[in-house]
């Protein structure tokens, strides 16, 4: 599996994309990720990967104003309450001793949350958009089974 994140700068555009020639399944148990608006121009996106067959890992940048990209270390994981319909178990990174925390959940489903968080970031209080995305239960039979089915947003 590949990673490759293209990212024209912190204010105008993200996207990423992930290219390999096996199921995402088959390579990921979870991940989550999110950005963050830090103020005057500046964002913050964070990864947190569990890879199915080696290290976890994380990614944290910094995109400065000018455009400028800078990594940093990744803060502590903390975990956040499971989503209230299916229960989805999510977390997210924000500095030591002070947790993130849900404003509201957007997307609920057996396999995948988006959230709007509160957290702490390079010293700073930020409001970010949040993921989760859990492999192991895309591919329990369960949820294969619901696919075909739209499931409703709230």
């Amino acid at each position: 599996m590949n990673w490759n994140i293209p990212i024209s700068n912190g204010r105008d555009t993200y996207f990423d994309r992930n290219w390999g020639d096996e199921p995402l399944e088959d390579a990921f148990v979870y991940w989550d990720w999110s950005r963050a608006e830090m103020g005057d121009n500046e964002s913050a996106i964070l990864y947190h990967v569990d890879r199915r067959n080696d290290k976890p890992l994380a990614l944290a940048l910094h995109f400065n104003a000018d455009g400028s990209i800078n990594e940093f270390a990744p803060p502590p994981d903390h975990r956040l309450p499971r989503t209230p319909i299916w229960q989805m178990p999510r977390s997210s990174q924000s500095d030591a001793g002070t947790p993130p925390s849900v404003v509201k959940t957007l997307e609920d489903t057996p396999f995948y949350s988006r959230s709007v968080i509160n957290a702490h970031l390079l010293g700073r209080t930020v409001e970010a958009v949040h993921e989760s995305l859990s492999l192991d239960r895309f591919r329990s039979g369960w949820v294969q089974h619901l696919l075909p089915y739209r499931m409703p947003r709230w």
